[in-house]
């Protein structure tokens, strides 16, 4: 697995407590609307502060033999006949 991690600072520009969304402008001058999650406390939080984004990918990637996957996964054809599977006869 990779992992990726970065910080982007933005200032508030709005605040919509009922639908959990905020307005925020970045160092760029883009503005851009984000959902905020339910955990954070909308009430600390006002117009014109600064707040931290702190944005986390992660990619994962499985390697199988496809010679060994039909034998473990019904419903995939066997080995040499990819082509034929799910065509009528």
């Amino acid at each position: 697995m990779v992992a990726d991690m970065y910080e982007i600072v933005a200032s508030v520009k709005s605040i919509d407590s009922a639908n959990r969304t905020a307005i925020l402008q970045f160092s760029d001058g883009q503005t851009r609307t984000v959902h905020v999650r339910p955990d954070v406390d909308l009430s600390r939080y006002k117009v014109g502060d600064s707040v931290v984004i702190r944005v986390t990918s992660a990619l994962s990637v499985l390697v199988e033999n496809p010679e060994l996957r039909h034998e473990n996964q019904p419903g995939f054809p066997p080995p040499g006949r990819a082509g034929s599977w799910g065509r009528a006869a």
